[in-house]
């Protein structure tokens, strides 16, 4: 449906801006967006400056749980996720998972390869970093934050949330992929 509602999705060479106040799912939304695009065939690179690696996938190992479980598998979706990072840190068998942990992990398994996430400390990074991170052609950089830097004089932390916009939207026309970052806002 958004896909419809925006004349054909997150077009390639576009700056898309998902802006809202803190808490309202920003990240949740634009992981759930970035999952559909790669789960559709697209190279992702999902960026991050405000959580974690880790707490990225976990949020998209729930997103997955939550897409997969019955009504009556929802009381397991924190212990099949605590199961599925486990086996992936002891690189145990995927047959000692439990059924829905390896459904969870067979999806994730579709898209994987394609799907990067990542993380930066705003203090020591600018933008030809962030677009030598950027996805092969027609693909999507999502970049979670777009707003959350600090007062610091250095980097991204130096750029102007106007003119970081400015930024991500010459690397989507000049490498021919979609961008989309998430913004806090007061309004």
């Amino acid at each position: 449906p958004l896909d419809d509602a925006l004349r054909g999705g997150l077009r390639i060479g576009d700056l898309s801006l998902l802006a809202g106040r803190p808490g309202v799912g920003k990240t949740v939304t634009a992981l759930q967006i970035a999952r559909n695009a790669a789960l559709a065939g697209r190279a992702v690179t999902f960026v991050c400056s405000e959580h974690s690696t880790s707490a990225i996938l976990e949020r998209l190992l729930v997103l997955e749980a939550r897409s997969i479980a019955r009504p009556d598998e929802s009381h397991l979706i924190d212990s099949v996720i605590h199961e599925v990072i486990a086996s992936s840190r002891v690189g145990s068998i995927r047959s000692s998972l439990s059924p829905l942990a390896e459904e969870v992990f067979a999806r994730v398994s579709q898209y994987g390869s394609s799907f990067v996430i990542t993380g930066f400390d705003t203090s020591d990074f600018n933008v030809d970093q962030l677009e030598s991170l950027a996805p092969p052609t027609q693909g999507l950089l999502v970049v979670d934050r777009l707003d959350s830097r600090g007062s610091s004089k250095e980097g991204f932390e130096s750029i102007s949330t106007a003119d970081f916009a400015t930024a991500l939207k010459s690397i989507a026309t000049r490498l021919g992929i979609s961008v989309l970052a998430t913004c806090g806002t007061n309004q």
